[in-house]
């Protein structure tokens, strides 16, 4: 598990941010996503880029070549777990007696769900997955 705390300026909505000014911290390093291609051309095609990160997404440190995985799930600090339990479009799982780790579907945008649950005051601290383990292949 890696924890992301969302870096965005002030003065901008996170709607004026295109995919490849996403910055994230995790444990003391700033991460952003790898855009691959066709993600680069599919992003500068469109007329007004939406800040988003979905299951899958690779992640890499800025100063390092460690690169994860985000897993389409995030982890959740509260003090009311039945309130995260029925949390719309996820799967929930209670995880000892204060944490909640919720599920998404692959087409979830997880920065928005990030922001969202974020928000609500049932949640102490939210962050997203990502997976620094490499699968081997065989």
């Amino acid at each position: 598990m890696v924890r992301f705390i969302i870096i965005f300026s002030a003065f901008f909505s996170m709607a004026s941010f295109s995919q490849n000014e996403i910055l994230i911290r995790s444990n003391g390093k700033n991460y952003s996503p790898v855009l691959l291609n066709h993600q680069a051309q599919s992003a500068t095609a469109q007329s007004r880029p939406i800040a988003a990160l979905y299951s899958g997404q690779i992640m890499q440190a800025q100063n390092t070549q460690q690169r994860g995985v985000l897993t389409g799930s995030i982890l959740i600090k509260t003090q009311n777990q039945q309130a995260l339990m029925n949390y719309p479009n996820a799967n929930s799982l209670k995880m000892g007696e204060a944490f909640v780790l919720l599920t998404f579907p692959p087409d979830t945008n997880l920065l928005a769900a990030l922001t969202e649950l974020q928000a609500l005051h049932e949640v102490q601290e939210a962050e997203l997955e990502v997976n620094l383990k490499q699968r081997k292949t065989q």
